[in-house]
């Protein structure tokens, strides 16, 4: 077998977790589901189901690797944290880019329906119209694609560090050492 490092096996299960989640993103897009009128609550939780397996099989797929086959069946609970950080860092940096270039280029026109729901909130709510315009300038600047990109980035390393954190306790090995 030829000689992987933690790194290239992150990169491996990042790279293929980040192409499926940027294709469940796009089939969520073209069924509709993705609509911020619609009140698909069911949608919602499935989507965020699916994300969250698909981000937990890639962390846990690295740690299993290379705790079985790099490092010859051990591994630490911090090495096990270092191989699944490492992946989601990949499937961070990706799927921020690849949520600005959908907000920027595939459906620019979602931003937009955001804000005009925004509004349409706002004025259920009786809010006068400077409270609103207010709202509106700070919701459109926090909206844009470079915005949503680096929450796109965060929310991914946030979940993903809860994700390696339960990964990390599933595939440590438990030796002797751990109890001296």
């Amino acid at each position: 077998m030829e000689n992987q490092s933690t790194m290239s096996v992150s990169l491996k299960y990042g790279l293929i977790a980040s192409i499926v989640l940027a294709a469940w993103s796009m089939l969520s897009s073209l069924m509709g589901w993705n609509d911020p009128s619609a009140n698909n609550s069911m949608f919602k939780w499935l989507r965020f189901l699916i994300q969250a397996g698909v981000m937990f099989w890639a962390i846990t797929m690295t740690m299993k690797y290379v705790r079985d086959l790099i490092n010859s069946g051990n591994i630490s609970f911090g090495g096990a944290m270092k191989a699944g950080l490492l992946t989601v860092l990949v499937i961070a940096v990706f799927m921020g880019l690849f949520t600005y270039v959908y907000f920027q280029f595939i459906d620019p026109d979602f931003i937009s329906q955001m804000l005009d729901m925004t509004r349409e909130r706002l004025e259920d709510k009786g809010m006068d119209e400077e409270a609103i315009e207010k709202a509106m300038s700070m919701s459109s600047k926090m909206m844009g694609s470079g915005p949503m990109a680096f929450f796109s980035f965060l929310g991914s390393m946030f979940f993903g560090l809860i994700l390696s954190l339960i990964g990390a306790f599933i595939h440590k090995s438990v030796t002797n050492q751990d109890y001296a």
